[in-house]
């Protein structure tokens, strides 16, 4: 067994990922609610949701990403060849962090796309 990760086959399709907080709050009591953060991935052409898990909130949300990056591929059986998200600072860690296995034919953007970036 190789420990050199690698990165599924890439699929030709554009998704938009963001890290959004749930409108509702969560726990026992009043004291103790918190609201949510969702990480979504969404079918750019189709609006079709691919993956999406549920945390409560994080200083940084880069290994919840990185976590559902492994749910979202083996759902849909390889990486998307483009990721776009609003939020440049998470962007940028991500395209940092997934370097060392990332394909030229796969990125990480920075772009104003339709989903609201995470609110602390």
């Amino acid at each position: 067994m190789s420990d050199k990760l690698e990165m599924p086959p890439v699929v030709d399709c554009v998704v938009e990922l963001g890290v959004v907080r749930m409108r509702m709050g969560v726990g026992a009591t009043a004291r103790q609610s918190y609201r949510p953060r969702m990480c979504l991935w969404v079918d750019q052409r189709t609006g079709m949701i691919l993956h999406f898990e549920l945390t409560e909130p994080l200083e940084s949300y880069v290994p919840l990403v990185v976590n559902s990056l492994g749910g979202l591929a083996e759902r849909i059986g390889s990486v998307p060849r483009q990721v776009q998200l609003r939020d440049p600072q998470l962007a940028s860690e991500l395209r940092r962090i997934l370097e060392p296995i990332a394909s030229r034919s796969w990125c990480v953007n920075h772009s104003p796309c339709s989903m609201r970036p995470s609110q602390a």
